[in-house]
């Protein structure tokens, strides 16, 4: 397991654009590949609200296992247009994280997990993306809103983790329990 940090984020350095994210994870990929020699029928792409965006872009290009996406936004510009209708918010962003335009181009079977609590990135921009993604995909509901998910809805959160990735092989279930998952 590799969890990269991002530029501009947990006290590094830099402005996180889009260019530069997905720079970072292409990075990651690419050490696990060439240091690590993982094999990409080993490697599950999972992204989190904004790295959910960065993911999508880099399962895009790469070869992967799985994709897990958790609060996964369809578009930043889409969203942050209904926020604010009176404003020209394509022309203004430079970043858009559009991951429904390169969605369709991830061949590995996904899990997307998000809260109907969600007030950050809401369900239906996640159901959005899910609609949008093209082969095996799977979408589970959990609780707990866009950051505590892990801690309100345990045991679904986990088990639907689980449940896909013994599903495509990647896990057996009897050699993990929730307390290693977590």
């Amino acid at each position: 397991m590799l969890a990269p940090e991002y530029h501009g984020f947990a006290g590094l350095g830099g402005a996180p654009t889009e260019a530069l994210l997905a720079s970072d994870a292409r990075a990651a990929y690419d050490y696990l590949r060439t240091v690590r020699r993982a094999a990409p029928s080993r490697i599950v792409i999972y992204g989190w609200s904004l790295g959910s965006a960065v993911a999508v872009g880099l399962a895009s290009e790469v070869e992967e296992a799985a994709v897990i996406l958790e609060g996964a936004p369809a578009s930043l510009v889409d969203i942050n247009r209904r926020r604010y209708p009176l404003f020209p918010i394509r022309l203004l962003m430079r970043n858009r994280f559009d991951s429904i335009q390169k969605i369709t181009r991830v061949e590995a079977p996904i899990l997307f997990l998000h809260s109907p609590e969600d007030a950050v990135i809401p369900i239906a921009e996640g159901r959005r993306l899910y609609e949008a993604a093209r082969g095996e995909k799977t979408f589970v509901e959990v609780r707990g809103g866009h950051v505590d998910a892990t801690t309100a809805d345990t045991q679904r959160f986990y088990g639907a983790i689980r449940t896909f990735l013994a599903k495509h092989q990647l896990i057996g279930l009897d050699k993990l329990d929730a307390a290693t998952l977590r």
